[in-house]
């Protein structure tokens, strides 16, 4: 299993990669429950048939309906660490930027400390926050950020 350390998360915060966006997924799970789709979801997951992006585009989803307060089915509690982890981490990014991530893996992001977590579910709001601001408020607000972490 691939390991992530809290640099190879930021680094994949930060990236300018293209971006991604799983349609496949979202057509897969159209018009279906709530409970359907995750059954969907975590099969599609656990075939191991997908590919990365496919996977942590599931996880994302997921995650936002964890935030909405949609519960996962109770056999599927498993699912919800790394979920609640990607959404709340890239959901101020975006779906796509999935898609930029190198290191990024469902497992791995699991082991990192809510510590870890925190920091770069800030740094990212401050990542996609960037062009909203002109260059004095900016600049500013860039140091005080990072003197935060």
């Amino acid at each position: 299993m691939k390991t992530l350390n809290f640099e190879q998360l930021v680094e994949d915060i930060l990236t300018d990669q293209p971006g991604y966006d799983n349609v496949y997924f979202h057509k897969t799970v159209e018009g279906r429950t709530w409970a359907e789709q995750c059954e969907t979801a975590c099969a599609m997951v656990r075939t191991k048939s997908n590919v990365r992006l496919t996977i942590l585009a599931i996880y994302y989803w997921m995650g936002k309906g964890l935030e909405k307060g949609k519960k996962l089915p109770s056999h599927l509690k498993n699912y919800e660490k790394a979920a609640d982890r990607i959404y709340q981490i890239f959901s101020p990014l975006g779906i796509k930027h999935l898609g930029r991530t190198r290191n990024l893996s469902y497992r791995a992001i699991t082991k990192l400390e809510e510590r870890e977590i925190a920091q770069a579910v800030k740094l990212a709001r401050f990542w996609a926050n960037r062009f909203s601001m002109d260059d004095h408020d900016k600049s500013e607000r860039m140091l005080k950020i990072f003197l935060s972490f």
